[in-house]
């Protein structure tokens, strides 16, 4: 067992889903990080960054967060673990909405040391959209006005994250069709072993990715330019897992 310290939060929805989270672990058992890493598949999270999920004030992006609800309302023995998740998704929501707002809960920001404790990949990711964010502006209010023609658009969050979220998607297709060829290929069971855990893996992301793709569409209806940068950030971390099965595997596939 190992009881995992909350963050220090001011009342708040914030606050209420770290409390609410807290509560599923304790009657989950309080499984360990290591046991949540574990359960969760090899590359899904690391250790630290489950972590972060229990004890960093920054909202977590929702596709960990979900992963973590099923496999702790599971062991909880919760009558229906999906009525479990979409109880945490509201609150979620209820959270993202608040940290939009000035004087919110913190989102983006964090302190120099929690940086340094960050693994290699997720350090990147948040690279990344920091600079994806300094580049990208949010899209201007609407006028009245013409409509400009598609080549004068200006490039917005929307088009930059769609284009992502679609690389992402044939990234996927891509590496299911290698790990397919990889596995016709071996001629032991050990590098048998390795495939099939990678194709297990690749599985576990493209749901995710499927998951992450519907919060995209209900942040893009509600014009939420706050809630399409967080989905960013999850394709990114996605999009680094991915592309760290390659590893090994001489090549593209056609």
């Amino acid at each position: 067992m190992a009881k995992q310290t909350p963050p220090t939060l001011p009342p708040g929805p914030r606050r209420t889903l770290s409390d609410e989270l807290h509560a599923l672990h304790r009657r989950a058992g309080w499984p360990s990080l290591r046991d949540l890493v574990d359960a969760l598949g090899n590359g899904v999270a690391s250790r630290s960054r489950i972590g972060d999920v229990f004890a960093h004030p920054r909202l977590p992006a929702w596709g960990l967060l979900e992963l973590l609800v099923t496999e702790l309302a599971s062991r909880a023995r919760r009558p229906d673990p999906t009525a479990e998740v979409d109880r945490f998704h509201a609150l979620w929501e209820a959270a993202a909405e608040a940290s939009d707002k000035p004087g919110g809960p913190v989102d983006a920001a964090e302190d120099l040391g929690s940086v340094y404790l960050r693994s290699p990949i997720e350090f990147m990711t948040d690279f990344r959209e920091a600079a994806a964010a300094t580049v990208l502006v949010p899209p201007p209010p609407r006028q009245a006005a013409t409509p400009l023609p598609e080549s004068q658009r200006p490039y917005t969050m929307r088009d930059f994250l769609q284009g992502r979220l679609d690389d992402l998607k044939e990234r996927i297709r891509k590496t299911r069709l290698l790990l397919v060829e990889r596995r016709g290929q071996v001629d032991n069971l050990i590098e048998l072993d390795e495939v099939t855990s990678r194709q297990e893996l690749l599985e576990s992301l493209g749901a995710v990715t499927e998951s992450v793709g519907q919060q995209f569409a209900v942040h893009l209806r509600a014009n939420n330019y706050a809630g399409m940068k967080r989905t960013l950030e999850t394709v990114l971390d996605i999009q680094s897992r991915v592309d760290e099965l390659w590893q090994h595997f001489p090549g593209e596939p056609s």
